[in-house]
């Protein structure tokens, strides 16, 4: 349990961490440390399936892993297509989400079909929601890890209202290439919630270690995870 309530700590203050760094400092196995913060992930994306965007929502199709020059048109099968999305309620602080859109609910020429529209405005908008901004197609929008840096704890509010879908979508994917060398499909959903629950954090300006500690609630509550604490 301390190593646990150590990890919770070092993720909530910002400490941008993989299981490679925290195997070495709890001292336990990389597949120890991987499915503890791999635990954490999944009740991220748990609890942030219950947040709908609400209020004036903007949002734009970004795809992850796709090629500065490709050589085809087509969606290649590591290539992610991804929603940005910005809800801006009247009374509340922003909330963030990305979440992939599947490959069946796109057309070849990179825009979201009209039952992926649909799907969108099922699963994430609330009826609260009073205007959804959404561009359906894809965005050039390519990443260099220098554009933005992932050692600032605070968001750079001067380049975020420039373009809030573009500054998400570009940081997120500099913290993914420079902490993972890149995600596959299989887990790249839970890295997006993480990197959107950060997020979220800073527009609430709340502790996310007391944040984290409840969700730890649901990772303790997992056989699997069970298993593995005892391990340490």
């Amino acid at each position: 349990m301390r190593k646990w309530l150590f990890t919770l700590f070092l993720v909530s203050r910002g400490e941008y961490i993989n299981a490679v760094k925290l195997s070495v400092l709890l001292e336990v196995t990389y597949k120890t440390a991987w499915l503890m913060l791999h635990k954490l992930r999944q009740a991220i994306s748990l609890t942030d399936t219950a947040v709908l965007l609400n209020g004036t929502v903007n949002a734009s199709l970004s795809i992850y892993a796709r090629k500065m020059y490709s050589p085809t048109f087509a969606i290649e099968p590591q290539e992610q297509p991804v929603l940005v999305g910005l809800s801006q309620p009247a009374d509340a602080p922003p909330y963030v989400k990305m979440k992939l859109i599947p490959h069946n609910h796109m057309n070849s020429k990179f825009s979201i079909l009209p039952m992926g529209v649909q799907a969108i405005k099922s699963l994430y908008l609330s009826d609260k929601a009073s205007q959804l901004n959404l561009i359906t197609k894809r965005q050039p929008i390519y990443c260099k890890e220098t554009e933005i840096s992932i050692r600032d704890q605070k968001l750079n509010q001067n380049v975020f209202n420039l373009d809030p879908i573009k500054y998400i979508f570009k940081s997120a994917v500099s913290w993914i290439n420079a902490m993972f060398h890149g995600i596959g499909p299989k887990y790249l959903q839970h890295y997006l919630d993480e990197y959107c629950f950060r997020m979220n954090q800073s527009f609430r300006q709340v502790s996310a270690y007391n944040s984290l500690c409840a969700l730890s609630s649901l990772c303790l509550n997992s056989s699997a995870y069970s298993n593995a604490i005892r391990m340490i």
